[in-house]
């Protein structure tokens, strides 16, 4: 085999999982490679059954993993393809870089046609061309609630807060939480001010996790589905909560803190 040309790995579909292909040229990663594409072919079936329950979409017919430089980011999914940073697979931490690979994994299932680049002031260029608008946090936050809850099997219903609505006591083993508590940012309503699902990933892993075992044990499943159908709107939460978004975040800070205080 030579590593210095593109690597090229099929594995065989079953009749719910795709044909996986690797794009690798590193020798250092060859059996991780192996190992992402084995992840994808257990786990594609299972993340659509958790995000689509009974009636998952057709499934597709080939997922392509990349590593390539991938930037400041871990990775990033297009479409069918993910893009897997080669660096960072290869470096020592205490994050177990399959969860990257989950993670990006569920971007592929959640399959929503809308570029979450309709963000910020981008919306009203989107709503001008009369385009759907996906909220990047939640998109995120089902990616890492995935991930987290059960996969590394991490995720909790509560952050860990303390009365300053500071994060504390995380580590690398969940970065996005750790960076956010090395860089003081406070986790209680104000990214703006009463929207702190608004940090995505992790923060909102974790909320929508709390959703689910107090509010609708089936929130998540129904909100991928909206996401999916372009039906979803911050009205979604109170229809199926009865309680808006921003008073479901204020209840989920403030039981956080209680939790943490314990």
């Amino acid at each position: 085999m030579l590593f210095g040309l593109m690597l090229l790995v099929a594995l065989p579909a079953y009749s719910t999982s795709p044909r996986i292909v690797i794009e690798n040229t590193d020798p250092e990663l060859h059996a991780f490679a192996q190992d992402a594409a084995s992840l994808c072919q257990q786990w594609y079936p299972r993340i659509n059954e958790i995000l689509f329950g009974a009636n998952p979409p057709k499934p597709l017919e080939e997922i392509r993993i990349i590593f390539a430089d991938t930037g400041n980011l871990s990775g990033r999914a297009e479409a069918n393809t993910m893009y897997l940073s080669s660096a960072e697979a290869k470096r020592p931490s205490k994050l177990d870089f399959r969860a990257v690979v989950i993670h990006e994994l569920a971007h592929i299932v959640q399959g929503y046609q809308e570029d979450a680049r309709c963000d910020g002031l981008r919306i009203f260029g989107c709503w001008a061309k009369g385009s759907y608008y996906s909220p990047l946090w939640i998109k995120e936050g089902i990616a890492d609630y995935i991930a987290y809850t059960y996969f590394t099997k991490t995720n909790r219903p509560y952050l860990q807060i303390n009365s300053k609505g500071e994060l504390f006591g995380y580590d690398e083993s969940m970065p996005f939480l750790y960076n956010l508590q090395t860089t003081r940012v406070a986790s209680k309503p104000q990214t703006p001010a009463g929207k702190g699902y608004m940090h995505g990933y992790a923060v909102a892993a974790s909320f929508l996790y709390w959703i689910e075992k107090f509010k609708d044990p089936d929130v998540i499943r129904k909100a991928n589905i909206a996401l999916r159908n372009k039906t979803y709107t911050d009205r979604f939460w109170k229809q199926h909560t009865k309680t808006s978004l921003d008073k479901l975040w204020a209840e989920f800070v403030t039981a956080s803190v209680a939790a943490s205080a314990k």
